[in-house]
Parts: structure tokens; sequence; C-alpha cells
């Protein structure tokens, strides 16, 4: 038995090595997420307060506060946190979202704030149940990535903090 001549031997291999080397290196799909939160830190809040906190308004998109249309959340986020050089904290946002609120309105609601460069935020739902309740501890959390509506992912930059 008689072997093929080296000049159509080699080119061979070589595409064998390549295609392998192409396979394993090449660029992974990520995966695809609407939103991605890392969670931060829990802080107890009692329940009473939770009528000052801004809420978000899913069909305008907006934010409701104090009983007027917000459209920049950095409006409230200015008078919740100080402008005050000497607190080394993260400002985090605390807003409440509707009973009714189904992931996209999550979504939405984290996407209008990472725009605006608030990156952290406590979220509470507006639950008949907080009434018979003191205190809420919800977790603080980081938005690092959001999908917006033509799925481009947005990744937030603090501008707050």
């Amino acid at each position: 038995m008689r072997l093929p001549p080296r000049k159509i031997m080699i080119p061979v291999a070589a595409l064998l090595v390549l295609g392998n080397a192409w396979w394993f290196l090449r660029p992974k799909e990520a995966e695809h997420f609407e939103f991605h939160l890392e969670p931060l830190y829990p802080i107890k809040i009692p329940v009473s307060s939770l009528s000052s906190f801004p809420r978000y308004d899913q069909t305008n998109d907006k934010w409701l506060w104090r009983g007027r249309t917000v459209i920049d959340p950095n409006e409230f986020m200015a008078i919740l946190v100080p402008n005050d050089p000497t607190v080394h904290r993260m400002a985090e946002a605390r807003i409440v979202l509707p009973p009714n609120s189904d992931t996209n309105t999550f979504r939405r609601a984290i996407l209008n704030l990472a725009r605006h460069g608030i990156c952290v935020v406590q979220i509470v739902s507006d639950l008949p149940g907080h009434a018979r309740e003191f205190y809420t501890e919800p977790l603080a959390s980081r938005i690092t990535d959001v999908r917006d509506d033509a799925g481009n992912q947005l990744r937030c930059r603090d501008k707050v903090g």
C-alpha cells in the first residue's frame, strides 16, 4: 500500500490543525439574558417610609414621586443621597414597582435607571402584605447589564455615588 505524496499530506494536516484551533479558540456565544443584577447587601427599611419612595409608571416609562412625574431619576437621587464629598458609600435608588409587575416591567425600570447612571438599587414591590409588617429588607443590588427594547446590551456606568 502506497501513501499519498507529502505535498498532499502536509496541507491536509495543516487544515486539520487549523480547524481544531478554530473550534477550541472561537469566541463562545454569550448567554442571552434580559438583565443581570449583582446582590450586595440587605437594608432594613420601615414599611411606613415606602410611601415616600418613587414608583415606576410602566405605561409611560417614567417615575412618579411626591405626586408628580419625574423623567430623570437623578432628580430623586439628588435628594435621597446628599451631595457630600465625605460620604463614601454607594448611592442607591429606592424604588417601588407596581404589584402587577412582570419581568418586562422590572427590566424596563432598571433600564431607565441604568440609562441615567444609577446602578445600585433597592426594589420593593407595592404589595398589600407590607401593611402588616413594620420592616422590609430588600437587597441592594448592582445593575451590571440590561437589554433595551431592541435587544442591545447596556452596561450600567455609575454617575451617582
